[in-house]
């Protein structure tokens, strides 16, 4: 008797956990659902194939998401959030914007945060895709960032995850990275990027880059003036110490002025470098 009251009390607990579970996860169609449904322990699925930032409702009422005006354009900025995830369709859901100077999706003091399967880009080539702002355990999964000025922005992130991801066709940087730590990139993918320093990471530590492939990339305009870097992380003379590590990747096919600023603090472990042109020689600062 005892036995049957325990199997109908875990049945009925897994019943109710189960409907606990759904009422956190919110399907959404269109831009207006998918505003209404940011907040706190939430999952959020969107059902279809294409959403467009372009033109927000002049109205937002949700305290976790703000419209950043700048140059009469309009960043979304999810804010002040704890355990939410973004989940696209598995063969992949576009977001796109053709705001000019702004980002696309903006995050600010954030923890926990799940975005999987997006195809995110920009049709300005003056914007970037993602920002992450005081943030904390962030995760992208399967997603392309493409188009725009920069795929990807931290600023002050910790505990930061990309995989199985794709970063292309941007025009000034692949991403930054400032005051983070914890920073790890695997399986993915950075292609045909142009213009600046690509990889330009500043005040971080512990960035790592495990099997991913880095091609077809190219910085400057092949000018004995130009001096860009595929990494660029300046160091202080005399202060340096590994940031960036490379672990079995692949280096192939890209045109920069030069792999590196300085070479003591990239650390590259079994990568294959083929048929790269370091026009100016592999590292720019020697001390």
């Amino acid at each position: 008797m005892k036995t049957k009251f325990f199997i109908i009390l875990v049945i009925f607990l897994s019943i109710f956990q189960l409907k606990a579970e759904t009422k956190k996860t919110i399907s959404v169609k269109n831009v207006d659902e998918f505003l209404k449904a940011i907040g706190n322990d939430v999952t959020i699925r969107i059902l279809v194939e294409r959403l467009d930032f372009s033109n927000f409702p002049t109205n937002i009422n949700n305290a976790n998401t703000e419209l950043i005006s700048k140059d009469n354009a309009f960043c979304l900025q999810i804010k002040n959030i704890k355990n939410l995830k973004i989940i696209g369709q598995k063969k992949g859901t576009k977001i796109i914007s053709n705001h000019k100077n702004i980002y696309l999706l903006s995050f600010k003091e954030v923890e926990n945060i799940t975005i999987e399967n997006l195809e995110a880009g920009q049709v300005s080539r003056e914007s970037g895709v993602f920002l992450f702002e005081n943030a904390k355990n962030i995760s992208l999964k399967n997603c392309i960032l493409f188009g725009g000025s920069e795929g990807l922005a931290l600023k002050k992130v910790t505990d930061f995850r990309f995989e199985n991801s794709i970063i292309r066709g941007t025009n000034q940087r692949i991403l930054s990275i400032q005051n983070g730590n914890n920073i790890d990139f695997t399986k993915s993918r950075f292609t045909d990027n142009q213009a600046l320093d690509l990889f330009y990471i500043i005040d971080s530590q512990h960035i790592t880059f495990q099997k991913c492939v880095i091609d077809l990339n190219k910085s400057g305009r092949g000018e004995s003036y130009d001096n860009y870097a595929l990494f660029h992380v300046p160091m202080d003379a005399g202060n340096f110490t590994e940031i960036v590590i490379l672990k079995e990747c692949k280096i192939e096919d890209n045109f920069v002025q030069y792999f590196c600023r300085v070479k003591d603090i990239i650390k590259v472990e079994k990568c294959t470098m083929e048929n790269n042109v370091f026009e100016r020689g592999y590292q720019s600062v020697d001390f």
